[in-house]
């Protein structure tokens, strides 16, 4: 972390950089689970998943020696915008990072990786940013947007 602080000249910048790339790490997970449920048969109006920390960035997550960083989705159908809820715990207070929704994801949804994955993860949409409040381990976002009906059934390959 010293030398991307250094490289990037403030804190703040280093704090953001990590967690930014670890967001879209996360973010992938989640569309490999939803891709599974729209590419299904039967549409579900909710869907609940566990994200998979990449076991590569799980120190930069971890609030204590004690717990693993754990992150829950909801996403519920709707007419015209879906609503994700995050739930995230035992995650390092104060940690911030952007939430992107990308088209092809380095894990299954199980959390291993994807002997397939070309390496590129294609398109990728903002969602948010994610703030884990400085007193807490605790995060969660809600936000209204477009996941299963339109983006997924526009990027299959």
């Amino acid at each position: 972390m010293t030398k991307t602080t250094e490289k990037f000249g403030s804190n703040q910048a280093a704090r953001k950089l990590g967690p930014a790339l670890l967001g879209v790490l996360a973010a992938v997970n989640m569309a490999s689970a939803m891709a599974g449920v729209v590419n299904g048969s039967a549409k579900r109006n909710e869907i609940s998943f566990d994200l998979v920390p990449n076991a590569q960035t799980l120190e930069c997550l971890r609030a204590n020696d004690n717990e693993e960083p754990r992150a829950r989705a909801t996403v519920i159908r709707g007419k015209l915008n879906d609503t994700l809820i995050l739930d995230l715990d035992d995650i390092k207070p104060g940690l911030q990072f952007d939430l992107f929704t990308v088209q092809h994801s380095p894990f299954l949804a199980t959390g291993a990786k994807d002997p397939a994955f070309s390496g590129s993860f294609g398109l990728a949409w903002y969602q948010s940013d994610i703030e884990i409040p400085k007193h807490s381990d605790r995060g969660h976002v809600r936000i209204s947007t477009i996941l299963l009906d339109q983006i997924f059934d526009s990027i299959r390959t």
